[in-house]
């Protein structure tokens, strides 16, 4: 009698900013299954619960940039704006392409999960296997977010019923909203400091890690120590001296990343929250779900920065009350990501006609 092979998973995680290997390395481990993760980041991802497949940047040859004439044979790099990045003239673009589809051929997968990336999540499930999307709040009703919406089998959002961005681009039927993913688990002292937890005399600010050009958070905490509240900055810090720094901290400063909002949330810490421009206005209408739900955050706006008056904007956010953040994040969304990986896998491998009843 032949034993059944695993669950096998193959998991894109997009290389620019933290949050996506951090929702991988705080999954992974809670799935029963073979997971093989592709990424153009640096280092292992979730090792040593699963294989980390390095894939080569598609970035295009420096000849090509800025200021070069633009190649419009194939429709430029966007392919006539129906994807989002798919150029002509990237030999690493082809090349991380061949690696996932020989890995399918070879592995033949049950699902793949696809965080972030309209280009991948096509070409996988053009390869014959279901996929499972990332949405991240943001305004993503352009044609390559659609397609890969549409083509998904289950799309994920990192926030909770009700309180969280607007999702309209995504099948409603197909989409999972599973409360706000971080590294940590909420700590049960809420909003009081534990009796071995000491507050900090500072707020912290929490730098992140993809951002580019000037850090709006560096304008926000020279306001706060102009009107008498020193701050403590908090650049590449692993995660104990993330998690210790947030625990004890009477306030956060931070920008409105996911992540970073996901892990505000855990320690249970009131927050100013500075939105930073991203493409798709991510942080922006996060900012504004998190503003609307009433959740323990001032958010402050780059461009009120400099007439920002400090002063009220610390005793305004310090007297929130941290505990309320519970409605954001439960804790239990990494959980609910892995059971739905498990019962669509599950689907698949019983056959084809199950898995679009799975989701």
């Amino acid at each position: 009698m032949s034993t059944p092979r695993p669950l096998r998973i193959g998991w894109y995680v997009h290389h620019r900013g933290a949050g996506h290997r951090m929702t991988a390395g705080s999954v992974i481990p809670l799935l029963d299954a073979e997971v093989t993760v592709f990424t153009s980041a640096a280092g292992p991802v979730a090792s040593p619960h699963a294989r980390t497949v390095h894939l080569p940047l598609d970035s295009t040859p420096a000849a090509a940039g800025p200021g070069a004439a633009p190649n419009h044979i194939g429709g430029s790099r966007t392919a006539h704006g129906r994807l989002h990045w798919a150029p002509t003239d990237s030999a690493g673009h082809t090349e991380r392409l061949a690696a996932i589809a020989a890995w399918v051929a070879e592995t033949r997968p049950q699902l793949f999960v696809v965080d972030v990336s309209a280009e991948i999540a096509a070409f996988v499930r053009l390869l014959g296997v279901p996929v499972v999307s990332f949405t991240l709040p943001g305004l993503r009703d352009d044609p390559a977010h659609r397609l890969a919406y549409e083509l998904s089998d289950a799309v994920i959002a990192p926030w909770p019923e009700g309180v969280g961005p607007a999702a309209a681009s995504v099948p409603a039927d197909r989409l999972h909203r599973v409360g706000a993913l971080s590294r940590f688990a909420p700590d049960p002292a809420g909003d009081r400091p534990a009796p071995d937890r000491p507050t900090a005399p500072e707020a912290l600010v929490l730098h992140g890690a993809g951002g580019r050009g000037a850090d709006p958070l560096d304008l926000a905490a020279a306001g706060l120590e102009a009107a008498g509240h020193p701050v403590r900055h908090l650049r590449d810090a692993g995660p104990a001296e993330v998690w210790a720094a947030l625990r004890a901290a009477p306030l956060v400063l931070s920008h409105c990343g996911s992540n970073a909002v996901a892990e505000v949330a855990a320690a249970r810490r009131p927050a100013i929250l500075v939105p930073d421009a991203r493409p798709h206005a991510e942080q922006e209408h996060l900012a504004e779900a998190l503003t609307r739900a009433q959740l323990p955050c001032l958010v402050i706006a780059p461009a009120e920065l400099a007439r920002t008056d400090w002063a009220t904007a610390h005793r305004t956010a310090a007297a929130l009350n941290g505990a309320d953040w519970q409605r954001w994040n439960d804790g239990g969304a990494a959980s609910r990501i892995a059971e739905l990986l498990q019962r669509l896998g599950a689907a698949a491998a019983a056959g084809p006609e199950q898995i679009g009843t799975a989701a």
